[in-house]
């Protein structure tokens, strides 16, 4: 199981990779974060395989 966090500002784009991302049963979002402070704080809870983020959360 690859464990996946995504980060992306916009909700509904976040949404849709998680959705997409989920379709495949060896990856499994462990996080959705809005911006760069709620992706580090989850990077540290959940412990990724995988972070997305969108450049200009960085």
């Amino acid at each position: 199981m690859i464990k996946v966090l995504v980060a992306e500002d916009d909700f509904f784009l976040r949404d849709g990779l998680k959705k997409d991302l989920e379709r495949d049963e060896e990856i499994r979002v462990c996080g959705l974060a809005a911006d760069g402070e709620e992706a580090y704080k989850l990077c540290l809870q959940e412990r990724p395989d995988v972070d997305l983020k969108e450049s200009d959360i960085i």
